[in-house]
Formats: C-alpha cells, sequence, structure tokens
C-alpha cells in the first residue's frame, strides 16, 4: 500500500521518528510531503529530507515562512499527488486547515479515490470563540471543518478530549486516540552514571544536589511560576533548578525568582539546540512541566516528558490536558494551578532518591512500551491495514 502523509510540522526531524519504523514494513510504500521552508518553533526552517528509508517531497508553500498553521497551501501538490496515486492519505493537519481543503478537494478527482485518515490536536470545545468577533476565521474554520469532516474515512485525535469534541460536532465516522508523537530512543537514552555527574556539575554547579529542571517556552500558559512558587517552599532542601527554554513571559520569571530570593539557585539556560536535549535530560534528576488551562489553549501531549522518561529521569505533571494521559503510572501529577501540591511532590522526589529511581525507571519503560517510534509506528501500521479492509462505498 502507498501511503502519502502530508505535515508541515514534519519539516523538522523531531516528527519523523516514527516514519522510518512504518517505511520498513515491507507491504508499504512511504511518502511524506512536507514544506521546503516553514516557520516552526519561532524560525523558518528548511525541510528535513529524512534518512533515505522514505521519500520526502518538500514542495514549496504560501505562508510557509509566517508559519501560518491553517492558512498555508502547497504549491505544485495536485501533480505530485496524480503521480503518487495512494491508497492512504495521511493528513497531519487540522479539519479547518487549506491544506486539508486542497488535498482532499485534489484526491477526490482520482479516478481511484484513496482512504483519508486526519489527525486533530484538537483539545478546547469552544476553538473557534478564541477568534474575535470580527476575524474571519472564527466563522470560516466551523464550515471548513464540517466540509473535511463529511468527506475523511477515519479521525485519529491526539487527545483524550477529542472523540467528545468531534462527535459534538456531527462527525458519525471511525475515531482512534493515537497521539503521533513518539520519541527517538537512540537520540534519548540514559547515559552513565559518570557521564550524567559530568552534565549536571556543567547545567547546575553542583552534581552532590537533586536537579530540577523545566524544558519549554517560558510562558504564562506553561505555568513555570507555579514552580517557582513551588521551589521557594523547599529553600531547605538540596536542590539546584534550571530553566531551558525562552519567552515573553521570561522578565516576569526572572523578577519572581529575585524576589523570592533564589537567584543562585534557579538559573535561566535559555534556549538549547534540539541535538543538545538529550544532555539536558540527562542531567535532570526530575524534569517538571507544570501547565495550566487558559484561553489559549491547554497541553496537547508533553513532548519534553517522553525525552525525559527516555533518558530515566523521574518527571512530575499537572493535571492540565493530554499530561496524565502521557504519564500513566510513570510519574507523578498534580492539580493545574496548585503549586503547594506540587512542592508536595517536589519534596517527596527531593527527599527520596529510592522512589525518585523507581519512578525513573516505570517512565523509562512506560515510553519504550508506548511512545517509541516502534510502538508508534506499529499502531499506525495496524491503523491503515483496518481501514483498507473496511468498505465505506462511496464517499459525498
Amino acid at each position: 500500500m502507498r501511503i502519502v502523509y502530508i505535515s508541515h510540522s514534519a519539516v523538522v526531524p523531531t516528527y519523523h521518528t516514527f516514519f522510518s519504523p512504518l517505511a520498513q514494513s515491507p507491504d508499504i510504500d512511504f511518502v511524506l510531503i512536507t514544506p521546503e521552508q516553514y516557520k516552526e518553533a519561532g524560525h523558518v526552517t528548511t525541510a528535513y529530507r529524512g534518512d533515505g528509508s522514505y521519500q520526502v517531497v518538500p514542495l514549496p508553500v504560501v505562508f510557509g515562512k509566517s508559519g501560518r498553521q491553517n492558512l498555508h497551501f502547497y504549491k505544485r501538490l495536485y501533480p505530485v499527488l496524480w503521480h503518487l496515486q495512494p491508497d492512504i492519505l495521511h493528513l497531519h493537519e487540522e479539519p479547518e486547515s487549506l491544506v486539508t481543503l486542497q488535498a482532499i478537494s485534489i484526491v477526490r478527482q482520482f479516478p481511484k479515490r484513496p482512504k483519508i485518515l486526519l489527525v486533530s490536536w484538537r483539545n478546547l470545545p469552544d476553538y473557534y470563540q478564541l477568534w474575535r468577533r470580527w476575524q474571519i476565521q472564527r466563522y470560516l474554520y466551523p464550515r471548513l471543518t464540517q466540509w473535511t469532516l463529511r468527506r475523511i474515512d477515519h479521525l485519529c485525535t491526539g487527545t483524550r478530549e477529542g472523540e467528545a469534541i468531534f462527535r459534538a460536532l456531527g462527525y458519525a465516522g471511525p475515531i482512534t486516540h493515537l497521539p503521533h508523537h513518539a520519541v527517538d530512543t537512540k537520540q534519548f537514552f540514559p547515559y552513565s552514571p559518570e557521564r550524567r555527574r559530568a552534565l549536571k556539575a556543567e547545567l547546575l554547579g553542583d552534581p552532590a544536589t537533586v536537579a530540577i529542571g523545566y524544558v519549554g517556552r517560558l510562558w504564562s500558559l506553561k505555568g513555570v511560576d507555579l514552580l517557582i512558587r513551588a521551589l521557594a517552599m523547599l529553600r531547605s532542601l538540596p536542590w539546584q533548578a534550571v530553566l531551558v527554554g525562552s519567552g515573553r513571559d521570561e522578565q516576569w520569571l526572572r523578577q519572581m525568582v529575585a524576589e523570592a530570593g533564589l537567584t543562585d539557585r534557579i538559573r535561566f539556560f535559555g534556549a538549547c539546540p534540539p541535538e543538545r536535549i538529550p544532555e539536558v535530560m540527562n542531567a535532570l534528576d526530575v524534569l517538571v512541566l507544570p501547565s495550566r488551562t487558559t484561553q489559549e489553549g491547554k497541553e496537547q501531549f508533553g513532548r519534553v516528558l517522553i525525552e525525559a522518561m527516555a533518558c530515566r529521569t523521574a518527571v512530575i505533571g499537572s493535571s492540565s490536558g493530554e499530561i496524565p494521559v502521557v504519564i500513566g503510572d510513570a510519574g507523578l501529577v498534580f492539580p493545574e494551578n496548585d503549586h503547594t501540591a506540587l512542592a508536595q511532590h517536589l519534596r517527596v522526589l527531593v527527599e527520596n532518591e529510592q522512589f525518585r529511581d523507581e519512578i525513573a525507571i516505570k517512565g523509562y519503560h512506560r515510553v519504550r512500551q508506548h511512545f517509541s517510534g516502534e510502538a508508534i509506528a506499529q499502531r499506525i501500521r495496524a491503523l491503515y491495514e483496518q481501514m483498507l479492509s473496511r468498505d465505506h462505498g462511496v464517499r459525498k
């Protein structure tokens, strides 16, 4: 079976983790279509061409360099799809995306129409209300969503809330909860104790204390202020902390740290190159993802959690969005916005090294079982086979 996978996120290597295991299946011909250039994570990035085990077709896009997630669309997509003639069109784009509209409109013209699989990460039922009344997206996106939902064969949701949201929108087709995130276990793995101590000394200065860290954007949705407040309650314990990342709230967070008198214990590391993230995860004893739900959104997955767990680093997360689903029983979860509860979890992990190690080992095994590239590829492969075995008749 020929699979054509379309994703703007796949412009960066991080989102290729399960492509190679998929392409290695003898019955799958896997082709990725992604932008030649796209603004991902604040930077215009040239498309990653893969590891050679699958075909990558980078195409020019309109609005790619401005990173307009739902408004970008491809040039020359029609002749490429016509040449490829996929059995399954796998769209890792939201239902209101112009790319989704473009791709479905094209393949509906083919003599042999492919099955269409759509991936959505939506976890807010009132998503369209985020747009102001004078913005066209508030009115256009619901119509595009309804158009898309009538023309797909299967919907994958990346979040546990997704099925209820799309059922409420009237979608009656099959739905599978299948997060399209995986961690590269050849890149993220536990280093030797000696190397971990050396990295901890480099990152924090004192390898004898418990290293607590946050990795991600520094803005209110991520709840970094909650971590600072929790640490302020534990100043008598032997810990050092590092905040890795940058963002619009960095100055406010720096001021919080200064006012708490913790400038000598909480370090701002700044943005970190992707290739150094495995080193950061190995330098930490505990990673914290204290996200909160706001009008702007809530946590759709929490990739840093599986990266830390793959490095055998203990994790703590809030109850926001998909975080508890990702952690499962392999970490600690606190009620979002409750910095006192977070402080209690941190106290346990700082004071009890044996329990901290047990949690870290649980996380390591959970990632390899559920979130490795091979594990996600196996689930997607089974879904492909299920889709092709079903007969939906003629689509509208």
